[in-house]
């Protein structure tokens, strides 16, 4: 989880595999009820199993997902199992009033924007490390659709964030 401030506005970018990003917060003095925008930089659950953590601390800001965001991600060590590596099961319901999807590129505030994965192809990094997307019975590579980057455009220059970054940046 990355806690972001800029321009008055407060961001928090992922919530990590569970709720230490909370208690990271506190520690740090970083009162989560006032961050103003959560982001999350993809569909895995080492990003976003603290979603419903920062739901419970914050009650008023929208969380943005990209728009392919759902809970249907797999993976695949050895090719024997594929095993869930989603969102909680059920979370995108729970708190379907919280969350917003992103589409194109979506301006958060001025000059913070959120801008998903184009790139044509990137199912070939799906392959190479043995992930998927369910889509009904079916298993298909993931094309990391599903992952996006927050974007500050400053008198310096672009500052991109985004996490894990599997399909390249």
């Amino acid at each position: 989880a990355i806690y972001i401030e800029h321009e008055g506005k407060k961001y928090l970018l992922d919530t990590g595999a569970g709720e230490t990003f909370a208690k990271n917060a506190e520690v740090l003095g970083i009162d989560l009820s006032q961050v103003d925008f959560g982001v999350l930089s993809h569909a895995h659950y080492d990003h976003a199993d603290g979603m419903d953590t920062f739901f419970e601390k914050n009650t008023k800001a929208d969380f943005w997902l990209r728009h392919p965001a759902k809970e249907n991600c797999y993976g695949s060590k050895e090719m024997e199992t594929i095993d869930y590596i989603g969102i909680k099961k059920g979370l995108l319901e729970t708190f379907k009033d919280r969350i917003q999807y992103a589409e194109g590129k979506v301006e958060l505030a001025p000059n913070v924007y959120l801008l998903g994965h184009t790139t044509r192809g990137l199912d070939y990094y799906g392959q190479l490390y043995r992930m998927f997307l369910k889509i009904g019975d079916q298993y298909g590579y993931d094309d990391f659709r599903h992952e996006q980057s927050l974007i500050f455009d400053t008198d310096k220059g672009l500052v991109v964030f985004n996490s894990c970054c599997h399909a390249g940046a």
